[in-house]
């Protein structure tokens, strides 16, 4: 049996934000709030030295010292990562920065291999709406904890993670600002479900009306069918073979992505498996099937790439002019929905194409039947557009947005559904393009 290679180990079974599209967050909203569990030093130690001595993890493995809980609310913080420095594990932290944990400066971090600040958005509006913190502490926490970790031993780059939503993209630039001037690592990265039991109530369509209507809302999720088609028929996924999941009551989690408090999630107590027995329990466990059967497995592991989310620093600022010194038009193509049929009823839909100008776009709009529905994810590659048009020296020209038809405003006639696309520079509308969507399918 091979050892596995990566570990999420659970410190801390809570957390203290209000995600809403994360497990731990959805019951701090609800009337289900958890009970604040996590594991002390002492057994956090007799665990690494059990996987260590029976071979469970390879000599390299990387510990992340997190899964759905907030590491930073460890009373004994320090203490954990001097088990971790003490036995030289290579191990990740990441934190949505609300709290300084005690101990925090009292402790080094060589060994600490990547570290992450978990954002929500940049104001204090994104914050209100997710995560429901002080934006401002949360700025001044980030920066004394990456200072004191440079201090004490991480060798790294902190890593601002930018979860994007649609109503947080007019946001990015000052989040890439704020990380370029603090030495981060900006990563923006489409934000998901985070709770795969409701992943998999979005995907059979068994998930409330309400939810869904906020999931449209919130979640660029456009992408999701066409990752489901492009699954391998003998997918592997690495939560079997390559990563293992501990909670803070050391059970065995069937994997990183699951609810430890769900129905059938645990495997069993750490201690009495061994590493022949915790693979064949991996493979048999209950929702791996309806996982595999949906092809949440792939998906969880092929989420949209922040690659696909152009830094704003990237778009050209000057102007770009011809050869007469007249600024380059604005052209703007609506490449999807294109024809009859495309758009399916009750459905995750998108409409993509791409805008190219010889200014700084500001944002894109998408208005169905002339009601404004929402702003366009701008910045995404298209290397034919550039290819076409190389003048405007723009590589990532595309566009998307993401919508359900159950949330369309209705039309005057119901065979002549009207999207329109409208894109702005300097708040003054600079092109705009139509479609007709025609009827929707069943």
């Amino acid at each position: 049996m091979i050892p596995f290679s990566t570990v999420y180990f659970e410190i801390v079974g809570v957390c203290n934000a209000k995600c809403k599209w994360c497990a731990t967050g959805i019951a701090n909203r609800s009337n289900n709030k958890r009970n604040f569990t996590y594991i002390t030093p002492e057994a956090f130690e007799n665990a690494i030295i059990y996987l260590k001595t029976q071979n469970i993890v390879s000599e390299q493995a990387l510990f992340g010292l997190y899964n759905y809980g907030e590491s930073f609310l460890h009373p004994q913080f320090a203490e954990i990562i001097g088990v971790a420095e003490k036995h030289s594990i290579r191990y990740r932290l990441s934190t949505n920065a609300s709290v300084i944990p005690p101990g925090f400066r009292e402790t080094t971090y060589e060994n600490l291999q990547s570290f992450t600040f978990s954002m929500p958005g940049f104001s204090q509006n994104s914050y209100d709406r997710i995560h429901g913190f002080d934006f401002s502490k949360i700025k001044d926490n980030m920066l004394t904890i990456y200072e004191n970790m440079k201090e004490r031993g991480f060798k790294g780059k902190a890593q601002l993670s930018f979860h994007v939503y649609q109503f947080n993209l007019n946001e990015l630039e000052a989040a890439e600002r704020f990380a370029i001037e603090n030495d981060f690592t900006f990563y923006p990265n489409v934000a998901i479900i985070a709770d795969l039991e409701k992943y998999y109530e979005y995907l059979t369509s068994t998930i409330d009306y309400n939810t869904l209507k906020e999931i449209g809302e919130d979640l660029f999720l456009y992408y999701i069918n066409d990752l489901r088609r492009d699954r391998p028929e003998h997918y592997a996924c690495p939560q079997i073979y390559n990563a293992l999941a501990i909670d803070e009551q050391l059970n065995v989690l069937t994997c990183c992505g699951i609810d430890p408090y769900m129905e059938d999630t645990k495997l069993g107590n750490l201690y009495e498996m061994t590493i022949e027995e915790l693979q064949l329990r991996k493979k048999s466990a209950k929702f791996c099937t309806k996982c595999q059967r949906e092809g949440i497995d792939y998906l969880f592991h092929n989420q949209l790439p922040g690659i696909a989310l152009i830094s704003p620093s990237r778009k050209h600022k000057h102007e770009l002019r011809d050869t007469d010194g007249n600024i380059l038009p604005c052209q703007l193509r609506i490449d999807l929905p294109k024809k009859q049929g495309q758009l399916v009823k009750n459905s995750s839909n998108s409409i993509r194409g791409w805008c190219l100008y010889g200014g700084h776009i500001d944002k894109i709009e998408i208005y169905f039947n002339d009601v404004l529905h929402g702003e366009a994810l701008y910045g995404t590659p298209r290397s034919d557009v550039y290819a076409a048009y190389p003048a405007y020296k723009d590589t990532h020209s595309g566009y998307i947005y993401n919508f359900n038809t159950i949330n369309l405003p209705p039309s005057q006639t119901p065979d002549n559904n009207k999207i329109k696309v409208i894109a702005y520079a300097q708040d003054n509308i600079v092109a705009q393009s139509e479609v007709d969507m025609l009827s929707i399918t069943e």
